[in-house]
This record gives structure tokens, C-alpha cells and sequence, in this order.
């Protein structure tokens, strides 16, 4: 027995819609976080070397995430490039002949 309703099954094309507006709110949140958040409570520390060591572990998380998301995107845009005939990566040069 399921305890919670079915969930509705999307179409490829709106798993990709849902994807990308997932991640483009993931990106909003992070970065409004880390304006508003994170930097005054990096700026309200006291000793620089701590604000450094603070500042290069959070952009380094950060990167991770947008490497990640980076790759989130590259496979969708691999999915839409396949589905129209294309063969992803043969416009990776100046001399496209697709």
C-alpha cells in the first residue's frame, strides 16, 4: 500500500523543463545566499586569515555546485541535440558541418 498519491509521469521534454527551472532556482537561492548571508558573515569576522580560509572553502563548495550543474545542463542539452537528429559533440569545432 502507498502511503503518499502517485506521482504524474512528465514527458521528456517537460523532465527537461522541470530540470532547467530547478536548477535556475538552485541558482538564484545560492547566490542570494551568499550575498545577503554568507559575505556579511564573512565580513563580521575578525581576523583576515580566518575571512581567507572562509572565503576559499565556501567558493570552493560553490564551484563543486556549478560544476555539477554544469554537467545537469551539458546532458540536456545532449538529450534536445539527439532528439533533433544531431549528433551531440559534432559542433564542437569551428568547421561544424552538421
Amino acid at each position: 500500500m502507498r502511503c503518499r498519491p502517485e506521482e504524474p509521469i512528465l514527458t521528456q521534454e517537460q523532465s527537461i523543463v522541470a530540470i532547467s527551472e530547478a536548477e535556475a532556482g538552485i541558482a538564484q537561492c545560492m547566490a542570494d545566499f551568499l550575498c545577503n548571508t554568507i559575505l556579511p558573515a564573512i565580513c563580521a569576522v575578525e581576523s583576515v586569515d580566518d575571512q581567507v580560509e572562509l572565503t576559499k572553502s565556501i567558493f570552493c563548495a560553490y564551484t563543486c555546485k556549478e560544476k555539477g550543474m554544469a554537467a545537469v545542463i551539458e546532458a540536456l542539452a545532449k538529450i534536445i541535440i539527439a532528439d533533433k537528429g544531431l549528433v551531440p559533440g559534432c559542433c564542437d569545432t569551428n568547421d561544424c558541418k552538421c
